[in-house]
C-alpha cells in the first residue's frame, strides 16, 4: 500500500490550524459559559437546559485542549483529528437542524457551526494528505 501524496501544505500551517481551533473552542467555550443567557435573552432564543449546556461546552473546552495537543504534535494524535473530524460534522448537523429545520435557534446560532464545518473540512484533509508520519516539513 502506497502512501498518500505529499500534503499541499506544510506543517506549519497545520499546526497553526490546529492550534487555532483549540484557542477557538477553549475561548468560545468559556464565553458561551458565562454568556449564553444573555446571547439567548438578546437573540429571543429558549433558555437552554444548563446541565446539557455545561457538559457539551465542557466536552468542546477539552476538545480545544486536545487540538492544541495535535497542533504540537502532528503524527501522535491523529485519532483526536479523526474524532474532530466526527464530531464537527454533528456540531454543525444538530445546529442546522436546530435553526433550519426545528426553527428552535435564531440564525446567529448557526454560526459556530460553520465554523466547525470549516474545521472539520480542514482535518479531513490533513488525514488525507498526509502520511501517518505527518506532514512534510516546510523548508
Amino acid at each position: 500500500m502506497t502512501n498518500p501524496p505529499p500534503p499541499p501544505l506544510g506543517a506549519a500551517f497545520w499546526s497553526v490550524t490546529f492550534r487555532a481551533k483549540g484557542v477557538w473552542n477553549c475561548v468560545i467555550s468559556v464565553a458561551l459559559f458565562f454568556g449564553d443567557d444573555s446571547l439567548r435573552q438578546w437573540t429571543h432564543a429558549a433558555p437552554a437546559d444548563p446541565g446539557y449546556r455545561v457538559m457539551f461546552l465542557a466536552l468542546a473546552f477539552v476538545f480545544g485542549i486536545g487540538y492544541w495537543r495535535v497542533g504540537q504534535s502532528l503524527t501522535r494524535h491523529r485519532d483526536t483529528v479523526r474524532g474532530g473530524v466526527l464530531g464537527q460534522i454533528a456540531v454543525f448537523l444538530v445546529a442546522a437542524y436546530e435553526v433550519l429545520i426545528a426553527a428552535r435557534l435564531p440564525w446567529a446560532f448557526l454560526v459556530p457551526g460553520v465554523v466547525d464545518l470549516i474545521f472539520a473540512i480542514l482535518f479531513a484533509v490533513f488525514l488525507w494528505t498526509t502520511a501517518r508520519d505527518g506532514p512534510t516539513p516546510d523548508p
